[in-house]
């Protein structure tokens, strides 16, 4: 029998009854994490309006008490930047996951792994984090240049350091197996060729997700989109990202679209909550978290959640993800009042 890997904090590693509830998974948190990597696809969250001061601790703290009680069951920290530099990690993402630990939730946690030790690792094990880690090349020039300035042998570094603190940690179960540790490659001209190479690297340990391109933050960048991508390359690397990533898309991918933003409620560094951590122009239409309660985070999950299957219906068709679509624009009219 084969064995199907997913990642634990997947829609499909939650039990039915949690899957097929009207509540929402995933609480997305944007924190004031800075990065000195400049790769070239980078999607900038809160590129492209002023954002305002960074919520408290005390505020995160609340904002994450309450979305438990909303019936989350992760937290995702997609971050404005890093999560993994000594400061960053410290001051914001340390405190924010035992938050959600002491909550119950899982973290799932996004990173090019630039700042992760043994000590850190061990820190991510004990307190329920599953890390997806990026990694676009094999190859030290290809990845330097993705990245703007990366050291591929320090990154891989640190992955074998996640690798062996995390060793012993999947599940097997009915021909499924449960990891916590995953790849994320975003599909590029230059790497278009690996990623056979990367899934293999993946193995039996780490889940593999091949991203499409999404066209914001760096990417946005006529130059680097056209570089790095190409309009006319944009369908083969879409279906490309289909077969090759072991979820068959996205990284939280179900009922059709990416969950984190379909079954989950999102708020910015600032208390602002858009659609997804990446989608800053949503901001507009929908409101800043003033004062977390289970009401006003309830209505949001139900606003985004609606807004997308009204404009799904509209288009007569469902987009896996509305930031990546060509019609981006009609997602956002459908979530006004």
């Amino acid at each position: 029998m084969n064995t199907r890997k997913i990642l634990a904090g997947m829609p499909a590693s939650f039990p039915a009854s949690v899957r097929e509830s009207d509540r929402p998974l995933y609480l997305m948190m944007n924190l004031e994490t800075g990065c000195p990597l400049r790769c070239l696809k980078c999607a900038q969250p809160g590129q492209g309006r002023q954002v305002g001061t960074p919520l408290t601790l005390a505020k995160r703290e609340r904002i994450i008490e309450v979305a438990a009680q909303c019936g989350v069951k992760a937290l995702v920290i997609i971050g404005a930047g890093e999560p993994s530099t000594p400061q960053n990690f410290s001051a914001f993402v340390r405190p924010v996951i035992e938050t959600a630990h002491r909550h119950s939730l899982l973290t799932v946690m996004f990173t090019t792994a630039l700042g992760i030790n043994r000590e850190q690792a061990i820190f991510y094990r004990d307190h329920g984090v599953t890390i997806v880690v990026s990694l676009d090349s094999l190859l030290p020039e290809t990845y330097r240049k993705l990245t703007g300035n990366g050291n591929l042998a320090h990154t891989l570094q640190n992955i074998a350091v996640l690798r062996e603190v995390y060793h012993n940690t999947a599940r097997e179960e009915g021909g499924v197996r449960t990891v916590r540790l995953g790849i994320n490659c975003t599909i590029q001209r230059p790497n278009v060729g690996e990623l056979e190479q990367i899934r293999e690297f993946s193995n039996s340990d780490m889940l593999f997700v091949a991203n499409a391109p999404m066209p914001a933050g760096r990417f946005a960048v006529y130059a680097n989109w056209d570089e790095t991508v190409g309009d006319a390359n944009l369908d083969r690397f879409n279906k490309l990202a289909r077969e090759m990533s072991d979820t068959g898309g996205h990284s939280s991918i179900a009922e059709g679209a990416c969950s984190y933003f379909n079954r989950g409620i999102t708020v910015d560094v600032d208390g602002q909550f858009l659609s997804c951590g990446y989608a800053a122009a949503s901001a507009e239409f929908l409101g800043n978290i003033e004062e977390p309660t289970l009401e006003a985070m309830m209505d949001h999950y139900h606003r985004v959640r609606g807004g997308y299957h009204a404009w799904c219906q509209s288009a007569g068709r469902q987009p896996s993800c509305p930031l990546r679509d060509p019609d981006y624009q009609g997602f956002l009219l459908h979530l006004r009042r």
